[in-house]
């Protein structure tokens, strides 16, 4: 019984710690991604103001 136990334990650790790592490391990426996005952003708005002025 003690054995199952704690292998049950061990396998429920390596799942909650894997699962946080991939979820953190897919929130990290979708942050990076948008950022990346919304500087494209500005610089065409920056792009299409300066020609609408001219």
């Amino acid at each position: 019984m003690g054995t199952i136990d704690i292998i049950l334990i061990v396998i429920t650790f390596i799942v909650c710690v894997t699962g946080g790592y991939v979820a953190i490391k897919s929130i990290v990426d979708t942050r990076s991604n948008s950022i990346k996005k919304f500087s494209k952003n500005s610089e065409q708005r920056k792009k299409e103001f300066e020609n609408g002025l001219h």
